[in-house]
């Protein structure tokens, strides 16, 4: 999603209103996220600053820091977490773990997330529905590195015999989101 660099359309602060709606939209898509994480991701008393890309895309960060949260269609239906806010709340998201680091260059360049790929634990593929956003780990390394969407349900999945695509990577570690961040830091 992130993967060639886009100028922003529009960046304004969030009103008071739609700071709590965006806090209330996070904790619905979010329901494993504590109070204190939603406030670890979006302060009650900082500015919450929207980026609005052409492609409809809205960043959601804090004022001066780094994005939190991407709403990929703009209407707030498909809020997603940005790696910088796995990295404050890791747990944020179920996550899949991959079954090595050599996957890891796969994803980091932009592709997606292949069944192959993920360490498949003893007690079996979790349950997940199509859409469900996951985030991606390495062994090693509690910080995710990448978040997305599955593309599948688990139980078609395990019908499929664990082939094919498991999660649409939407933005990753060092992809062109991070850079816009990074850049605007130094």
């Amino acid at each position: 999603m992130f993967k060639k660099a886009v100028d922003v359309k529009a960046l304004q602060r969030l009103s008071g209103a739609d700071k709590k709606k965006l806090r209330r939209t996070a904790k619905e898509r979010f329901p494993q996220a504590s109070d204190a994480d939603v406030d670890a991701l979006l302060p009650p008393k900082a500015d919450i600053m929207v980026s609005k890309y052409p492609s409809r895309v809205h960043v959601y960060s804090i004022e001066g820091g780094f994005p939190m949260l991407f709403d990929i269609d703009g209407r707030g239906s498909e809020i997603y977490p940005t790696v910088y806010a796995l990295w404050v709340v890791p747990e944020l998201l179920p996550s899949f773990l991959l079954k090595g680091g050599e996957v890891s260059r796969y994803v980091l360049g932009g592709a997606d997330l292949m069944f192959p790929g993920i360490f498949i634990p003893q007690e079996g593929l979790p349950n997940f529905a199509e859409g469900e956003p996951y985030s991606v780990r390495v062994p090693g390394n509690p910080a995710p590195i990448a978040v997305g969407a599955t593309t599948m349900t688990s139980a078609q999945a395990m019908k499929a015999g664990l082939r094919g695509k498991a999660l649409r990577i939407l933005h990753h570690y060092r992809d062109c989101l991070w850079q816009v961040f990074v850049m605007q830091k130094h």
